[in-house]
C-alpha cells in the first residue's frame, strides 16, 4: 500500500506537460524600433507579456479594449508572466527569467500607452530551452497596429500606434472646421 501512491504520483507526471522557464527578454530601442505613433510621436505607457496555449486571430481580438478582456480571451495557461513594464519616449527593454508554461505556449505583448491606445503583438513561440526575444524584428502576428523597422519622419519605429477610426474621424473634423475657419 506505501508503494502505491508514489507510483501513481510518479505515473501521473507522465500525462502533465512540463513547465519550463526560459529568459523573456521584451526590447523596443532606437536600433530596432521605439514605439511610436504613425506620425513618428514617441509613445509612453505599459507592456505586458503572456504565454498560453490559445492561438489568437486578429478577428478574435478586434472587439478587445482592455487587459483584462484581453486576459479573459487567454485563460490560465500561464496567462500573464510579465509586466508591468514601463516605457518611456518609445524605448523599453525588460528581460529575466520567466516560467513560460509549456513548450510550444504562444507569447503575446500587450503596449497600453498612457492615452489608453492598446496594441497586441504575437511573439515567437516558448523553446524547451534558450530565450524568447520579442522586438519588431520577430513578431509573429500583429494582432493590432503594426510592427517592423521603418523610420518615421527620421525617427526609427518599431511599434507603431495607429489611431482608432473614431479618433482619425474625429481629428479629421476637427481639421476641417479649421480649414473652414480660415477662409
Amino acid at each position: 500500500m506505501k508503494l502505491i501512491a508514489p507510483l501513481l504520483a510518479v505515473a501521473a507526471s507522465f500525462g502533465t506537460a512540463k513547465a519550463v522557464s526560459v529568459t523573456l527578454t521584451g526590447i523596443a530601442n532606437s536600433t530596432i524600433g521605439l514605439v511610436t505613433s504613425t506620425t513618428g510621436q514617441l509613445l509612453n505607457g505599459t507592456a505586458y507579456f503572456y504565454s498560453t496555449a490559445v492561438d489568437l486571430s486578429v478577428a478574435q481580438v478586434a472587439s478587445v479594449t482592455t487587459r483584462a478582456s484581453f486576459e479573459a480571451l487567454l485563460g490560465a495557461d500561464p496567462g500573464a508572466v510579465r509586466g508591468p513594464v514601463a516605457f518611456t519616449n518609445g524605448a523599453f527593454t525588460s528581460s529575466g527569467p520567466v516560467e513560460m508554461g509549456a513548450v510550444g505556449n504562444i507569447t503575446y505583448m500587450v503596449l497600453i500607452t498612457s492615452g489608453g491606445m492598446m496594441n497586441i503583438y504575437q511573439g515567437p513561440s516558448v523553446p524547451s530551452l534558450g530565450a524568447v526575444t520579442i522586438n519588431p524584428a520577430n513578431i509573429t502576428e500583429n494582432l493590432r497596429g503594426s510592427s517592423g523597422l521603418q523610420s518615421i519622419g527620421g525617427v526609427n519605429s518599431g511599434y507603431q500606434f495607429i489611431p482608432e477610426p473614431s479618433t482619425a474621424l474625429l481629428g479629421a473634423l476637427g481639421a476641417l472646421g479649421l480649414l473652414r475657419r480660415r477662409r
